[in-house]
């Protein structure tokens, strides 16, 4: 076994995972330190625009990430669900956590679509997202389309 592949075994220990939390912290207070008026200036604008200009330069992953934090919310907060969810054979629509259940199960598929594209984009093809991950086009364009046929839905 060469030096890389002891390396890319050791990859999920413990030396890693603290490695990436100093290194995440190391680069949050360098950051913070060393251009606080950026930080500041970008508080400010997510706070009276919603986004700022550094979450304007991957739109895409921006929103992808907003949706899939509603739609979430939604999951674990909503206590009403829209009539299409509804069974055509309960007329009286007696069955909401029937229709809550259905719901919910469609939204989870979603979400997890819209996080993995926040997080990691596109994709090339299915063993490519094995082991980087992202989704693969079909999978966000089918979110994409099942969300501008249930957009008026987000809603509590």
């Amino acid at each position: 076994m060469n030096d890389l592949e002891g390396e890319q075994a050791n990859k999920g220990g413990l030396k890693y995972k603290l490695e990436d939390v100093w290194y995440t912290i190391r680069a949050f207070f360098k950051y913070k330190w060393k251009y606080p008026h950026q930080y500041v200036v970008r508080s400010y604008q997510r706070t009276t625009r919603g986004f700022s200009s550094q979450d304007a330069w991957s739109g895409d992953s921006f929103l992808a990430g907003q949706i899939a934090g509603i739609m979430q919310w939604i999951v674990d907060n909503s206590q009403g669900c829209q009539m299409s969810y509804a069974d055509p054979l309960d007329a009286e629509f007696r069955d909401v956590d029937g229709m809550i259940e259905r719901r919910n199960a469609e939204y989870v598929k979603h979400i997890a679509i819209f996080k993995e594209y926040a997080k990691n984009g596109v994709t090339l093809n299915a063993e490519w997202q094995k082991e980087f991950g992202g989704v693969l086009d079909e999978d966000i364009e089918d979110s994409l389309q099942w969300l501008s046929e249930h957009f008026q839905e987000l809603w509590d």
